[in-house]
């Protein structure tokens, strides 16, 4: 049953990423993949027109039941960003009992239905509608028009 769960987790992340990487709008944003395997990917989301980047990583972790995680991560090894070098904002939070700090803290991700605040919108109201592609289409939004990132911070 285990293994069977895993496969399906895999098999929604891998549809999910497909049509994300097909996407138009996405590709001539410039988003781009660095890596993907079955339980994560990190993609490259160029920020406004300044050259510089964010790396994002995606973790699938129970994608059957749970929405995805997202992380800003070190464009060398992948490792989540440290506090100090996440952006500021609406929508980064500082986490919570379940998440270490920060946190992107969004609709559809995994630490937005679990914050405290919002364990009144389950992600099971949002699944059935849930495309990866528009959530990094948000991500891009907020990275563009409502985070402030530091200087030095998770730009490469």
């Amino acid at each position: 049953m285990k293994q069977m769960h895993k496969d399906l987790s895999a098999e929604y992340f891998k549809n999910q990423m497909e049509h994300l990487l097909a996407d138009d709008e996405l590709k001539n944003g410039g988003i781009t993949l660095v890596l993907q395997e079955t339980d994560f990917a990190v993609i490259i989301i160029p920020v406004g027109k300044t050259g510089r980047n964010i790396h994002l990583k995606i973790e699938n972790i129970n994608f059957d039941l749970d929405p995805l995680h997202f992380y800003f991560v070190d464009p060398v090894n992948f490792k989540n960003l440290p506090p100090e070098l996440y952006p500021v904002g609406s929508g980064i939070a500082d986490g919570h009992d379940m998440l270490p700090n920060p946190v992107i803290c969004i609709s559809s991700t995994y630490s937005y239905h679990t914050h405290p605040s919002h364990r009144n919108s389950p992600f099971d109201k949002y699944r059935n509608n849930f495309i990866l592609a528009g959530q990094i289409k948000n991500i891009k939004q907020h990275i563009d028009n409502v985070w402030t990132i530091p200087e030095g911070g998770c730009l490469s």
